[in-house]
């Protein structure tokens, strides 16, 4: 099974621009892990859905992280937060 995951915009509000890139990397890099587990619930819940479903929005909430913490990690807690939304909170869905 392929996944592809787009994100258009990843809010990072009150950290500084210079982290946004690493932050981004970190972030990438947790999903493409969290994405690739072959018992991750979001890819049991596409198994069982015809392909060429799309979800159209995604809304982890607001996360509370340490300014002060690194920015690899701040991706990665940004990135499991993505993920618990798509593993059980219905989205808005299309078909392709």
């Amino acid at each position: 099974m392929r996944i592809e995951l787009v994100v258009d915009e990843l809010a990072l509000i009150g950290f500084d621009a210079r982290d946004g890139a690493s932050i981004g990397d970190a972030v990438q890099a947790e999903l493409a892990r969290l994405l690739g587990t072959p018992d991750s619930p979001f890819v049991a819940r596409l198994t069982h859905r015809a392909s060429g479903t799309h979800v159209a929005t995604v809304d982890a909430g607001n996360i509370t992280l340490g300014a002060r913490g690194r920015a690899a990690s701040n991706g990665r807690h940004i990135a499991r937060a993505v993920h618990r939304a798509l593993s059980v909170t219905p989205q808005t869905e299309k078909r392709s």
